[in-house]
């Protein structure tokens, strides 16, 4: 894994709102979805923003989802995972191809509190196909400062991490806004 292989989000979110970004995830050469393949889909947030800091560090500062390939042909995982919590949450699940899965994943930037704190949330929907949960939530909420926020050298990054894959796998990622 060559940590070049992210993608981090060029502009930062630094205002309140609703930010809907359309995932689409593809193993181009491969007829099914390897279970070794796993993908961060998240947030990176604070001053922590090189990538391969954020996710080597085990303070860092991310907020996401992790997906991959669930037992089940067609069925994928997707489980909540920040970089205050020593392991993900509890799956939920959506459905795909064998090869392919897509969702969105909703951003809600809360008004500043009083307090200066600024209350979060990220949902994954599910892109025009099922999604269920048994007892994860596809729904998590996350605080962070206003400074963090406002800061010009810091703001909110939504960013996508491979992990697993060798030097000869590919995997595609398609993203859309959907609503800024």
């Amino acid at each position: 894994m060559n940590w070049r292989d992210a993608i981090l989000q060029g502009h930062k979110i630094h205002k309140p709102g609703k930010y809907t970004l359309r995932v689409s995830l593809i193993q181009s050469r491969r007829s099914l979805w390897p279970s070794d393949h796993q993908v961060f889909v998240g947030l990176s947030y604070g001053t922590n923003s090189p990538t391969n800091q954020m996710i080597r560090s085990k303070c860092g500062t991310f907020f996401g989802f992790l997906c991959g390939a669930s037992p089940f042909l067609g069925i994928f995982e997707i489980q909540a995972l920040s970089g205050a919590s020593p392991k993900p949450e509890a799956p939920i699940f959506i459905t795909g191809s064998a090869a392919k899965f897509e969702f969105d994943l909703d951003l809600v930037v809360n008004l500043t509190q009083v307090n200066q704190i600024v209350t979060c949330t990220l949902a994954v929907g599910a892109g025009g196909m099922a999604c269920g949960s048994s007892s994860g939530n596809r729904i998590q909420t996350f605080q962070t400062g206003l400074r963090t926020l406002i800061h010009p050298n810091e703001g909110l990054r939504f960013v996508i991490v491979p992990t697993g894959l060798n030097v000869d796998d590919e995997m595609e990622a398609r993203l859309n806004w959907v609503s800024l």
